[in-house]
């Protein structure tokens, strides 16, 4: 059985609560996958649902930034380049979507091998 996932915003190295068996963001530190979206943009709900369900499949870690949070770890510049595009999709610091994130190139970037720093 599958549960909702709460629905929180992450700033720094903030933890988000979930119920259930579905896995939630993590913090942005420890997460191979960040999705950067804002409320109310309904490209940025599908692709939070994506990526739960790609990362839940795959056992990746995954953790959301709110673009418009002012407390997100994000630079003016990047805040605004981001708030452009969203939903963004990064892996491993890649960005590998924005708009309309694509599964298929998501699932590829995934089974790459974690670049190391």
């Amino acid at each position: 059985m599958t549960h909702a996932a709460t629905v929180t915003r992450v700033t720094g190295c903030q933890r988000v609560a979930y119920r259930g068996d579905v896995p939630g963001p993590a913090p942005v530190a420890s997460s191979r996958v960040v999705l950067f979206r804002r409320a109310g943009c309904h490209l940025c709900d599908d692709a939070r649902a994506l990526v739960q369900r790609v990362c839940g499949e795959t056992g990746d870690v995954w953790a959301e930034v709110d673009v418009d949070d002012p407390a997100a770890p994000l630079t003016p510049s990047r805040r605004e380049d981001l708030g452009e595009l969203v939903p963004v999709v990064e892996v491993d610091g890649v960005m590998r979507g924005y708009f309309r994130i694509d599964e298929n190139r998501l699932r590829r970037a995934l089974a790459a091998a974690p670049r190391t720093p």
